[in-house]
């Protein structure tokens, strides 16, 4: 259902954040209303489009962190409603080389994306559904609480592999 308004929000706005920051919250409500949480979503919109507008993301300029559960380093998107925990992950996990080694995401699809990989380790239990440990294939043991925990030894790889972890 949602990638239908997409699309047809793409064609109304190409220049998304340009267009979305001068709009008319009434009638970004009502594009918005079949998705439910129309009036929320389209402030948090129009606020977000705003700031993107007034200052795009730059390499150069890193803006601190407003996420008070862990100590984030700072980001060129940090300063945007709505960049909490979630996003600040995805940016590191998907956007800055080897930043899935310094998060311990909180989100299940985050996490399983962090742990993939084991698969290089010990293929025989790729078809099994066995959870895959990127950690694991760079050579350390991970833990979902503790982050790192110290190297892979050959008996926490035999454990992962088998599924006992």
């Amino acid at each position: 259902m949602i990638l239908p308004k997409v699309r047809k929000f793409q064609c109304r706005c190409p220049h998304v954040s340009h267009e979305v920051s001068l709009a008319c919250i009434s009638e970004l409500e009502s594009f918005l209303r079949p998705l439910g949480l129309s009036q929320v979503r389209s402030t948090r919109l129009i606020k977000f489009s705003n700031m993107y507008t007034i200052n795009p993301p730059s390499p150069f300029t890193l803006h601190k962190s407003r996420v008070q559960a862990k100590n984030y380093p700072s980001t060129p998107i940090s300063h945007y409603p709505g960049v909490g925990r979630y996003c600040l992950d995805s940016y590191f996990i998907f956007h800055v080389p080897n930043g899935w080694q310094n998060v311990q995401p909180l989100d299940k699809e985050l996490r399983a994306y962090v742990v993939s990989g084991l698969h290089q380790l010990c293929p025989q239990r790729h078809s099994l559904g066995a959870q895959r440990w990127r950690w694991a294939v760079a050579g350390f043991a991970y833990d979902y609480e503790e982050g790192v925990v110290g190297p892979a030894s050959e008996e926490y790889l035999d454990k992962l592999c088998s599924g006992l972890l």
